[in-house]
């Protein structure tokens, strides 16, 4: 019976502070999710307090310019300040401590950092190598690195079904999991996770996706671009012809590489039965009208989407490029690189005249 108690976490846990030097007069102690939030006195170099258990959250300590992480896991948590090696943190009952899981997920992603940076350096500083050879054997490498990173999150994710690491190592995997696979993933996991904020947005964000699925009619939003303009995006969809949407933001670096290949599409097939419209989410209008001149996008645009089509849409990340039929039936979606034309090519007349004359922009 001794030893089953001690194996179970606190309803509270215990943070007890140690400074080596420049001790500061006070901590402020904060863990959002919970709305916990004090200052503490520290005294005799020391401080130490009890804090509500919360396994899916994640607290902090700041002192002068400094601060740390914590998760409140139900053990008795001492961290150890020093100026020189930062902060060290252990638990009394390191077998259970999902913060000092969290230790051991840091390490480890540090160390694969800083393994796959030397790779690159490595790379990058041969000189018995032609650029094309290095870039395709970093790519060989990106791949094995990739897989390494995402077994190691799914382990994580394995082994953890309760608290904040899962929601760490969540993050880090399911937007390139398909939806059925993130679904049985989350009926493994505890109601505490599947309740947090983040999982409720990725579950709704699921729904979302599944409402506007390939075969799934079109659904209309209306933005206000600027005051008294005003457009809806019926304007441009389900109108009779083939419609390429690119939901796009002129500070995502992959949005604006995929750019070319869109122009290419659009100066191939331009015409009578097919048109591009790029949609700008989560940005300000005026990065988002001088990166278009920039990059020379003299098709449709609708600005100032902002989180309208995410959310209608279940976007987690752009660029998200999709193509919709004459009667605004979603036929592909997450076009990237060569399958845009590929996938535009097979209901696209190919001979179809190119575009003449001005184009509407916004």
């Amino acid at each position: 019976m001794a030893a089953a108690c001690t194996s179970r976490v606190e309803d509270t846990t215990t943070l007890i502070g140690k400074f080596q030097n420049k001790i500061p007069d006070q901590v402020h102690i904060t863990i959002p999710d919970i709305a916990f939030d004090t200052l503490l006195t520290v005294q005799n170099k020391t401080f130490k307090i009890k804090v509500p258990t919360k396994l899916t959250a994640m607290g902090a300590i700041q002192y002068a310019d400094n601060s740390a992480k914590f998760i409140p896991d139900g053990t008795t948590l001492t961290f150890s300040f020093d100026d020189e090696s930062g902060c060290v943190i252990t638990s009394d009952k390191p077998k259970i401590s999902a913060q000092v899981r969290l230790n051991e997920y840091d390490t480890w992603s540090k160390k694969f950092m800083d393994d796959y940076n030397a790779h690159q350096k490595s790379l990058n500083d041969s000189t018995g190598l032609s650029k094309e050879v290095k870039d395709s054997l970093m790519d060989i490498y990106m791949d094995k690195a990739q897989k390494e990173y995402s077994d190691y999150n799914m382990e994580v994710l394995k082994n953890n079904k309760n608290n904040y690491l899962t929601l760490v190592a969540l993050q880090n995997v399911a937007y390139d999991m398909p939806d059925h696979q993130l679904d049985s993933l989350f009926n493994t996991l505890d109601t505490t996770v599947t309740n947090n904020k983040f999982v409720v947005k990725m579950k709704k964000s699921m729904s979302a996706r599944a409402l506007t699925a390939v075969g799934k009619k079109f659904t209309d939003f209306t933005v206000i671009q600027a005051p008294g303009d005003t457009v809806k995006f019926s304007k441009y969809v389900g109108n009779g012809k083939y419609m390429l949407v690119d939901f796009w933001a002129s500070w995502c670096g992959p949005c604006k590489r995929e750019i070319p290949n869109v122009k290419t599409v659009y100066t191939k097939y331009h015409g009578g039965n097919f048109d591009v419209l790029s949609v700008a989410v989560w940005d300000q209008p005026m990065a988002t009208r001088d990166t278009a001149a920039h990059y020379g996008i003299n098709w449709n645009q609708i600005i100032n989407a902002q989180q309208i089509p995410t959310d209608i849409y279940g976007i987690n990340g752009i660029p998200h490029i999709i193509l919709f039929g004459p009667d605004g039936i979603i036929l592909k979606r997450d076009l990237r690189g060569e399958d845009i034309e590929k996938t535009v090519a097979q209901y696209i007349v190919k001979d179809a005249a190119p575009a003449t004359g001005s184009v509407k922009t916004k």
